[in-house]
């Protein structure tokens, strides 16, 4: 059939969630669509859910392939080549389109090639998490170019089939250790900025799998049936008006970059603010907001506001540990703003406030596994184990992990927990069990055992896994300097500035460390005169660093 919009909606095993999620294409107010499930060596029971779907929609097209090394990325590329649709759109098997995402992004589309909608992430408990960034800053363009980190998922993503053919190279498989559409987004980045878009709504809710892996299958469908109703009574205004926007992409895109402030962190990221109850309204109109702009509740911009002092520096705990304390008295329910007040109380040694704060949300101290925000889970944990009930705390994350293996943030939890404790194998092993179990696993547990290998000093095991994590990630400034910091320990100074010259070609913006190693390999090898000058563009970078302070006038004197 010829339509004006191809949906592809990739699949393996999802029979549960495929109905909901395909369901909510079929009832988008733009209708002028085909919907092409691409099954990717799929499941008999996702084979007939399918087929089921095919009989009732005539504009559905179910493509059966062999099981690919990933997700099938070659056959997405083969779907579009042979379409005749001027734009493309792709769903994944468990997420929900809200009714006016078509009609959103296909009028983005008029002015750009490749655009995205606000990601929204729908987690265990309710809570709605959005990752702010925009495609009109370099930065963020920089972070994706890099596969640094990711800012939107699948079901967000739309483009021009003209422009995707006109790409150097499209989906193909990806490298193990890359999330598959970050992969596909990196590419993108090569065209001018003024190709691309970014809509900052909600017109999608992604359902992240890692925490509902062994849910029963009638419990998924459960959930995301439960979120249609919802939709249905009360329109896309319900999702923004309940949105926790999150600080930490334009964070990770901007590196050492340092503000003193939000709106100097936002000017800078080229995202403008739209305040007030009038301007979340709106949304209900589905209209595309083709400048970054992005409308927030003042609630939500305070919010974010403290999620920025949080994650930048903190100067007055206790002034922040009090605003988010009434954020929570606000909404005592929101693992959100929980998770936020407990590490606030936990940085001012309140311990005792913490476990208090944390279990009025969760129920108590028998708590179920895998029902709240990982973030408040490793908290709570934290603040337990200060308390002298380390074994419950890494038991209580041991558990969430068992529910979502690759939840970076409960790893990392649990690994800090174990090192706090002196069980030092225990923490190494936490990363490896991670590897072990994922051959495709992502950059984030390799590089959470590689510098956990250097924080104790264990410097040829962690050269061993940075050279692993280097084959997978070479265009990632963080590897080089983990090896460089290898070659540091060995006293192989030469290769050591070596490293850093590639990590340095990476990333306009680096580290400390990076100035710190550089300077005392130089020193080492008698070129004094040029170990000054690297500290002092250190110190033009972070000007408030005591470290590079510290080295300049001990190099000095």
């Amino acid at each position: 059939m010829s339509a004006e919009v191809t949906v592809i909606v990739p699949t393996y095993d999802h029979a549960d969630t495929l109905h909901e999620s395909i369901g909510s294409v079929r009832r988008q107010s733009f209708s002028d669509l085909e919907i092409v499930i691409i099954g990717d060596g799929v499941t008999e029971a996702t084979r007939r859910v399918a087929l089921d779907l095919c009989a009732q929609d005539s504009r559905i097209v179910f493509r059966e392939f062999p099981k690919s090394a990933r997700t099938g990325e070659p056959y997405r590329d083969q779907v579009i080549r042979e379409s005749s649709s001027p734009y493309i759109l792709y769903q994944s098997d468990d997420d929900l389109w809200l009714e006016h995402h078509v009609t959103t992004l296909r009028s983005a589309l008029q002015r750009a090639d490749f655009v995205h909608s606000l990601h929204v992430a729908v987690d265990v408990d309710g809570t709605l998490t959005a990752l702010l960034g925009s495609l009109k800053s370099d930065d963020m363009r920089a972070m994706l170019r890099n596969r640094r980190a990711n800012l939107f998922g699948l079901p967000f993503a739309a483009h021009r089939r003209t422009a995707y053919l006109s790409l150097e190279q499209g989906w193909t498989t990806t490298p193990v250790g890359c999330w598959t559409d970050l992969y596909m987004w990196s590419k993108w980045m090569a065209l001018p900025s003024e190709r691309l878009a970014s809509v900052l709504q909600p017109t999608a809710l992604h359902f992240p799998s890692p925490y509902r892996g062994n849910w029963p299958e009638a419990r998924r469908r459960q959930e995301l049936s439960e979120w249609v109703r919802r939709l249905e009574q009360a329109g896309p205004a319900m999702i923004q008006a309940r949105l926790h926007f999150q600080v930490g992409p334009l964070l990770n895109a901007l590196r050492d970059k340092h503000f003193d402030s939000l709106d100097a962190l936002l000017d800078h990221s080229r995202i403008e603010i739209d305040r007030g109850a009038d301007a979340v309204s709106e949304c209900d109109s589905g209209e595309s907001m083709m400048s970054s702009r992005c409308t927030m509740l003042e609630a939500q911009l305070e919010e974010l506001s403290l999620g920025f002092q949080q994650s930048s520096g903190v100067s007055n705990w206790q002034d922040l540990a009090a605003r988010w304390r009434l954020r929570f008295e606000s909404r005592p329910a929101c693992s959100y703003a929980t998770a936020r007040l407990c590490a606030a109380l936990n940085a001012m040694g309140q311990f005792d406030q913490a476990v208090d704060v944390a279990e009025s949300v969760l129920g108590g101290t028998e708590i179920v596994a895998g029902t709240q925000h990982a973030d408040l889970m490793v908290s709570y944990s934290q603040a337990l184990a200060a308390r002298g009930k380390d074994e419950r705390a890494a038991q209580l994350l041991r558990a969430e992990l068992e529910l979502a293996p690759k939840n970076a943030v409960l790893r990392g939890g649990l690994a800090r927990l174990l090192l706090r404790s002196g069980r030092e194998d225990e923490a190494i092993e936490v990363y490896k069990e991670a590897l072990s179990a994922d051959r495709n696993v992502g950059r984030a547990p390799l590089t959470g055992l590689v510098n956990l290998l250097l924080q104790l000093q264990r410097f040829q095991q962690a050269e061993a896994y940075a050279l692993t994590l280097a084959e997978r990630n070479p265009d990632q400034s963080a590897v080089w300097l983990a090896l460089a910091k290898c070659a540091d320990a060995r006293r192989d100074f030469v290769s050591c500035l070596s490293l850093l010259d590639r990590a340095g070609s990476l990333a306009p913006r680096l580290p400390t460390n990076y100035y710190l190693i550089r300077a005392r390999a130089l020193q080492e090898l008698g070129r004094v005169d040029q170990a000054m000058t690297v500290l002092s563009t250190g110190l033009q970078f972070h000007p408030r660093h005591r470290g590079l302070q510290a080295a300049q006038a001990q190099l000095a004197a």
